[in-house]
């Protein structure tokens, strides 16, 4: 029977959808709870769960209510996130082409004397954090100064070397997201494993990271499993140059590191795209043959990261080379998954 077959697979998708109705979630916005609900309730149909917890933090969040650039005709533009609140007219502005979306926070860090930043990739929306430094620090800094906005590549030349306005009605504010952990009981004493992902999200979400949610309840393991959907991957870090993966940050530490076997962490999963994995020494003979490519290197970019700072061993799948990457072409198709 065919629905028997990809019965798991369509499961899956459907949390996918069900999560993804909701919407973009910025940590810290009032969704988050609902969206944590809705993960809690994934698990209730599974019998060897001992204990379910929710990890509230103090986050920053940033609410983007309306944006667009005009010169003489009206752009659709969108404000990169802490861009702050703005609506002014200028000539002083500059557009920057990228290649990357990584590019962007570097080049933001650059151009500081300059009334307004315009960046550009492709035809697609897309969103990341901007900062004022590129080095990677936790610290908390001061917020960004200059709004930067992205603009679809075929809309640049409708931007003239003239007098621009520059709108951004957004609200930054420091508020509470949220992390939930369930707990399996292990079979063995040998120490315990985590699994983790992330909720938050931009646009849709669906690939990063709505999948790897969806995916988590269908996980199985002797040992003593901790399942773990974060907060704050995305942003919320109090403007820090190290702007991602703050809710595994603040989770890290309260652990008894040394009672942690592994923790295997999935982050911008597609299929279709191919996966990758970042695999720290010990694993990549286990692991080859059935992925793409395995890299003996962190995988700085994902909550994994924080675990293997405090001396974990990780396991990080991910699609570096999913070219969907935070924009609103986001979204999954429904038979993307038989893939897997």
């Amino acid at each position: 029977c065919i629905r028997d077959r990809y019965y798991p697979y369509m499961k899956v998708i459907e949390r996918v959808k069900e999560l993804s109705r909701f919407g973009e979630l910025v940590t810290g916005n009032k969704k988050e709870r609902k969206i944590i609900d809705l993960i809690k309730k994934f698990f209730e149909e599974r019998k060897d769960i001992s204990e379910i917890k929710i990890h509230p933090q103090e986050v920053i969040n940033w609410n983007e209510r309306a944006s667009f650039i005009e010169c003489g005709n009206k752009i659709e533009a969108i404000a990169l996130p802490y861009s702050p609140r703005t609506d002014l007219e200028t000539k002083n502005f500059k557009i920057i082409e990228v290649d990357n979306l990584l590019k962007i926070p570097v080049y933001y860090a650059m151009h500081h004397s300059y009334d307004a930043l315009i960046f550009t990739i492709d035809d697609k929306m897309r969103k990341i954090v901007v900062k004022e430094r590129p080095l990677l620090s936790n610290s908390p800094q001061y917020p960004p100064t200059v709004p930067a906005f992205y603009v679809r590549k075929r809309d640049i030349n409708k931007i003239r070397d003239s007098r621009c306005r520059f709108y951004n009605d957004s609200v930054t504010q420091i508020s509470t997201g949220y992390s939930i952990e369930i707990i399996k009981p292990g079979k063995t004493e040998k120490g315990s494993v985590y699994i983790t992902a992330h909720h938050d999200h931009w646009f849709s979400g669906e690939h990063d990271n709505l999948l790897s949610i969806s995916v988590l309840p269908e996980i199985h393991s002797e040992y003593e499993t901790h399942i773990i959907s974060f907060t704050a991957e995305e942003s919320g870090c109090f403007f820090s140059s190290f702007s991602w993966a703050c809710g595994s940050k603040e989770f890290v530490k309260n652990l008894n590191m040394e009672e942690i076997k592994l923790v295997i962490s999935m982050d911008n999963i597609s299929p279709e795209s191919g996966i990758q994995v970042f695999a720290t020494p010990g694993y990549k003979n286990k692991l080859e043959g059935l992925f793409d490519e395995i890299k003996i290197s962190p995988s700085i970019y994902t909550d994994s990261y924080r675990f293997l700072k405090k001396g974990v061993p990780t396991i990080t799948f991910s699609s570096i080379h999913y070219n969907n990457y935070h924009s609103e072409d986001d979204i999954i198709q429904w038979l993307s998954l038989i893939h897997i």
